[in-house]
């Protein structure tokens, strides 16, 4: 599962609906795909040139970006771009909507359990003993709009991994839009969000398979202006010391999420929102979570069984 997919019955499109323009290319650590109605080649270059800016800017691994250099000068003033800004109140933000149960001061807990590099290269490294610890609360981080600047507490470091995909593909959903296509969608790597024109006359369908059963389709269903958050503990797993570890990390105790939910779909109005809310779900559930009116979820339990608000039921194809 950790994949959602967007189903097109029409993938040329029609003459009334016009060109449709799609791209597949990797960035981000993970899969991409682009949809644009009525978009030219030149606009899906740039979404493309966006998406490996938001990477320059936010990935852990690289030692130059905006995100990195952040974590390095925890404790003192740091300038960065409007697009970090908006990664750390998110992310914030974030925190507050989950309850906590979405923490992005986890990047020293991801690191102690092994984490500390591209995910393609953990396999190279020996097995190590995993040492995470709880996560900081991000309600001291310092952000000053009118400077641009963020002040991470001494000893914070931050990752953008829990909202960044959803956040980029919020953002280059609105490029396409606002430079003219009439329709678009961005998946990153599972991460969905879509607005305007569909591609298709089926509208933008979306397919999610089932994490237990290879090529089996878990559920299919259509969204209009919004997102699809989708998340799985049985992805980015790596070898420790003390056995097989896995992405998610409960902020509480700096160590992967015990859960018995295996995967988790989250409906909102914008990728980084679903992406957060995914979390309270891996960690309380669907029938604890109190999801507000407007988000819709779906997860898959390990014994196998599949659960859903009553919002999922109303959108299935």
């Amino acid at each position: 599962m950790n994949t959602a997919l967007f189903l097109p019955t029409n993938p040329g499109g029609s003459k009334d609906e016009g060109p449709v323009s799609e791209v597949h290319f990797h960035a981000m650590g993970t899969e991409i795909h682009l949809i644009s109605v009525r978009g030219s080649s030149q606009l899906m270059a740039s979404a493309v040139e966006r998406i490996r800016y938001l990477e320059s800017l936010w990935s852990r691994f690289l030692e130059d970006s905006e995100v990195s250099v952040l974590n390095r000068s925890a404790g003192r003033p740091q300038i960065v771009t409007d697009e970090t800004l908006a990664l750390v109140e998110r992310s914030i933000e974030a925190w507050r909507l989950s309850d906590g149960c979405f923490n992005p001061c986890v990047e020293v807990a991801m690191a102690a359990n092994g984490y500390d590099r591209d995910f393609k290269e953990l396999e190279l490294v020996p097995p190590r003993v995993p040492s995470g610890r709880a996560a900081p609360s991000p309600q001291e981080i310092v952000v000053l709009h009118d400077t641009n600047i963020v002040i991470l507490p001494a000893g914070v470091r931050i990752d953008a991994g829990g909202i960044g995909k959803g956040l980029a593909a919020d953002y280059v959903v609105d490029l396409l839009i606002s430079s003219g296509a009439t329709g678009a969608l961005v998946n990153v790597g599972g991460d969905v969000r879509v607005a305007g024109d569909p591609s298709s006359e089926a509208g933008w369908v979306i397919s999610i398979p089932h994490p237990l059963q290879s090529g089996v389709e878990l559920i299919k269903f259509r969204i209009e202006d919004g997102a699809v958050a989708t998340s799985s503990r049985l992805k980015r797993r790596w070898r420790t010391s003390n056995g097989m570890a896995h992405h998610l990390l409960n902020p509480l105790t700096g160590q992967p999420m015990v859960t018995k939910v295996v995967a988790a779909s989250v409906i909102a109005a914008t990728g980084w929102q679903a992406e957060a809310y995914t979390k309270l779900i891996f960690m309380r559930g669907i029938t604890a979570a109190q999801l507000p009116a407007n988000i819709h979820a779906l997860a898959v339990l390990d014994d196998g069984r599949f659960v859903a608000t009553r919002g999922v039921e109303e959108m299935v194809e």
